[in-house]
C-alpha cells in the first residue's frame, strides 16, 4: 500500500531499508550518562517494530553541556562499552542506528552542570533564565575537537553515523540566531559566520572519518520574532552545511524563546505535517536528502511526503512511541490496528520527572515490564466501565488468554474520552476511542451496553475477577444556590446536555475549567472564569498552556484568579475578590471544580472475587493513568 515509504533509501553510504526513522528524543532513561537496559528495550522494540534507523537522543559531547542527569554521554571512551552493547542490540533486529551529538549551551542548568552555562553570547533563554557565559574562540575550538572525538567514539562503538543538532534550544542553534548571537568575530554576524561554528564541526568529523556518514538537524524556523532563524535563512544553512560535508539535512523548528512552545513537538492545536513547509522549501535549496518531522502521524500522510518530493525521509517522534509496531502494521496494511499517537503532550510534560512516557502506550519506557504474555489457565474476568482505563484492562486481559466480558452502564465506549475530546483542537482524542473499538471488536470482547452492573449481578455471573474501572462524577461546589436551574457541570456543557444563555460564568480555572471556557468562547458566549488559586490554568501542560490562555484573552474571556466563589442567587455569582465581596452577573453558571471517584461498588462484593479497581474510581486523574492502570491490571490477572 506505501511503496515509497517502504523503499530503500541512502544517507551518504549508509543503505536504509525503509524511510521511516526514530527521531531523536531525550528520555531520561539512562543511567546518568550511561546506556542503561531500559534505553536499550526502547529503542529495540522500535527496531522490533520495523523503523529502518533509529536515532538516539541527543548525546553530550562535552559535561558542561548536559541538560539532565540522566541523559546520554558520549564525551568520554568508558561510555563506548554500553553503546556498543546498544548498537549491537539494535543490529540484532534489522535496523540501522546513529547517534545524535550536541551540546545544551544555554539550555543547561547550573544545578546540573555545576558552572554557568555557555553560548556564543551571554543572552538567557526566555524560559531559562541564567545567563550563559560567553565562549572563546579557543573554547570554539575545543568544542569542535569534542565533538570529532565523539563522533569517533559513536564509529567504535558501532554506530551507522551521526546526527549534528543544530535546531530547536542547544548550543549550535544559538549561533545561528542572530536573536541569541550578539558576537562581532568570525562567528558573529553574517549567517555565514553565525553557521561557521556547525560547518567546521561537520567538515572536521569528515577529514578525520572519511566515509563515515554525518548529517545534521536544524530549524527551518525559530518561529521566534526580532532574530530567529526564518525559512530563507534556514535554506542558507542548508546549503552551507552541504558544502562542508552535510550527507542529509533533518529539518524541525521551534525553541524555548518562541513566544508558543508548540513547535518542536507540535500538541493536537497544530494540523498533521505542520512542519512540512519547511522540509519542502530547504529540500528545494540542496541537493542531499531532507529529513521531513512534526506530526507525521499516518502511513498516507508520510507516504504523500515521499511521493511529492517534499521529503525523503520521515522522522517520526512520538508517532513511534505510541505505537513501535506502526513500520509493521502499515507494511501489512494494517492501518486500523495502530495505535495513534493523540500529540497530548504528556510525554514531554511528565519527561523530567517520569522520564519519557506516553498516554496511549503504557509500554513505552517499560517495555519488559509490560510484555504481554499467554496465560495456562484463563480466568473470567468482568470489566465494569468502558472509559480508557475499562478498555486497556480488556484488551490486554484478552491478549493474554482470559475470557473478557466489558460492561458499559451508557450506549457508547470511551466514557469522558467522547466529552475530553470537544475543547478546540482536542479531536485527536477521539483516536482513542476508534483504536479501542476496533482493537475489542477484532479480539472479539463481548461488549454489554446500556448495563448498570450491581453486586447482585456480579454475585449472579460470579467471574473470577472484576477490574472496576466505573469512573468518577464531577464535584458540585458546596455553595447556596447550586442546585438553580442555571447551574450545570463542565461534564454537560461539553457533552451537550446542559443549554447556555449568552453569559457564563465558569467557576473552577484548572484544566477542565480552562478546557469548557475555550470550548464556551468558541460559541460566541460572554465567558468569565473564576478560580480561587493565584493561577488559571496551572495544571495544564507547558506546550497547550501560553496558546490556549492566549486565545481566551484574545476572545474577551476573563480571568478572575484569586477569586473565591461564595453563593449562587438568582443570575449572581457572590465572589470574594481583593479582600472585597463582588457581584458578578451571568445567565448561566459551569461547575469545573474537580471530580469525585464512583467507588460503591468497592467494597460490596464477595471476598472470593479479586478486585482491581483502576482508573478514576481510584482517583481523578490524568488519561494517561486510566491507560497505565487499565495495562497494569490486565497483565496482572
Amino acid at each position: 500500500m506505501f511503496t515509497k515509504l517502504f523503499e530503500s533509501g541512502f544517507i551518504g553510504n549508509l543503505e536504509v531499508a525503509n524511510r521511516i526513522v526514530l527521531a531523536p528524543m531525550l528520555t531520561c532513561y539512562t543511567n546518568g550518562p550511561y546506556v542503561s537496559d531500559r534505553l536499550i528495550d526502547y529503542l529495540v522494540a522500535r527496531a522490533v517494530g520495523g523503523a529502518g534507523l533509529l536515532i538516539t537522543e541527543i548525546a553530550c559531547i562535552d559535561p558542561v553541556g548536559q541538560l539532565e542527569h540522566n541523559q546520554l554521554g558520549i564525551y568520554d571512551d568508558k561510555f563506548i562499552p554500553g553503546l556498543r552493547k546498544l548498537s549491537d542490540a539494535i543490529h540484532n533486529h534489522g535496523s540501522k542506528i546513529a547517534m545524535q551529538l550536541g551540546h545544551g549551551g544555554s539550555a543547561c542548568r547550573s544545578d546540573i552542570t555545576g558552572t554557568q552555562p555557555v553560548s556564543c553570547s551571554p543572552v538567557p533563554q526566555r524560559r531559562r533564565g541564567e545567563i550563559p557565559r560567553e565562549l572563546t574562540v579557543a573554547e570554539i575550538q575545543d568544542l569542535i575537537n569534542a565533538f570529532v572525538s565523539a563522533a569517533k567514539r559513536a564509529k567504535m562503538a558501532g554506530f551507522d553515523g551521526v546526527e549534528i543538532h543544530c535546531a530547536h534550544n542547544y548550543l549550535l542553534r544559538q549561533f545561528i540566531s542572530s536573536y541569541s548571537n550578539t558576537r562581532t568575530d568570525k562567528y558573529g554576524g553574517s549567517i555565514e559566520n553565525r553557521t561557521r561554528f556547525a560547518c567546521e564541526i561537520v567538515n572536521n568529523i569528515k577529514k578525520e572519518l572519511k566515509g563515515y556518514p554525518i548529517w545534521v538537524r536544524i530549524n527551518g524556523d525559530d518561529y521566534v520574532p526580532n532574530g530567529g532563524v526564518t525559512l530563507e535563512e534556514s535554506k542558507i544553512v542548508a546549503q552551507l552545511l552541504e558544502d562542508s560535508g552535510a550527507e542529509a539535512i533533518s529539518v524541525s523548528a521551534g525553541t524555548y524563546d518562541s513566544p508558543q512552545l508548540i513547535w518542536s513537538t507540535p500538541p493536537m492545536l497544530l494540523p498533521p505535517g505542520c512542519n512540512l513547509h519547511l522540509a519542502a522549501g530547504i529540500k528545494s535549496a540542496i541537493n542531499i536528502p531532507v529529513m521531513a518531522a512534526g506530526r507525521i502521524n499516518t502511513p498516507a500522510l508520510a507516504e504523500q511526503i515521499l511521493l511529492e518530493q517534499k521529503a525523503d525521509f520521515i522522522a517520526m517522534g512520538r508517532t513511534l512511541l505510541a505505537d513501535p509496531e506502526f513500520p509493521n502494521k502499515a507494511a501489512a496494511g494494517k492501518i486500523a490496528e495502530i495505535r495513534k499517537c493523540i500529540a497530548d503532550n504528556e510525554c514531554i510534560n511528565s519527561l523530567i520527572t517520569k522520564g519519557l512516557v506516553c498516554t496511549v502506550n503504557a509500554a513505552l519506557g517499560k517495555e519488559r515490564e509490560f510484555s504481554i504474555k499467554r496465560v495456562s489457565k484463563p480466568k473470567k474476568v468482568m470489566v465494569v466501565g468502558g472509559g480508557p482505563a475499562g478498555m486497556e484492562a480488556a484488551r490486554v486481559a484478552t491478549i493474554r488468554g482470559h475470557t473478557v466480558t466489558l460492561y458499559e452502564k451508557g450506549e457508547f465506549l470511551g466514557g469522558q474520552l467522547n466529552i475530553a475530546d470537544k475543547p478546540p483542537f482536542k479531536g485527536d482524542i477521539s483516536r482513542m476511542v476508534d483504536f479501542y473499538n476496533n482493537e475489542l471488536d477484532r479480539l472479539k470482547v463481548p461488549i454489554i451496553f446500556d448495563k448498570e452492573v450491581n453486586p447482585d449481578f456480579i454475585k449472579k455471573e460470579m467471574p473470577d475477577v472484576v477490574i472496576l474501572a466505573t469512573g468518577s462524577s464531577p464535584i458540585v461546589l458546596p455553595i447556596p444556590g447550586v442546585s438553580d436551574e442555571n447551574v450545570v457541570t463542565a461534564n454537560d456543557v461539553l457533552s451537550g446536555k446542559a443549554s447556555f444563555g449568552q453569559r457564563v460564568i465558569v467557576i473552577g480555572g484548572g484544566r477542565v475549567g480552562v478546557e469548557v471556557a475555550d470550548y464556551l468562547r468558541t460559541k460566541r458566549v460572554f465567558v468569565t472564569i473564576v478560580e480561587m488559586q493565584k493561577k488559571i490554568g496551572s495544571d495544564l501542560g507547558l506546550s497547550f498552556k501560553e496558546t490556549v490562555l492566549n486565545n481566551l484573552k484574545k476572545s474577551g474571556v476573563t480571568l478572575l484568579p484569586e477569586t473565591t466563589a461564595i453563593e449562587i442567587k438568582d443570575s449572581k455569582l457572590v465572589v470574594q475578590r481583593n479582600g472585597k465581596i463582588e457581584t458578578l452577573e451571568a445567565d448561566t453558571f459551569v461547575m469545573a471544580v474537580g471530580s469525585k471517584p464512583n467507588n460503591d461498588l468497592i467494597n460490596k462484593l464477595p471476598k472470593s472475587i479479586a478486585v482491581y479497581p483502576v482508573g478514576d474510581c481510584v482517583k481523578p486523574r490524568n488519561i494517561i493513568d486510566a491507560v497505565a492502570e487499565g495495562a497494569k491490571a490486565g497483565l496482572e490477572i
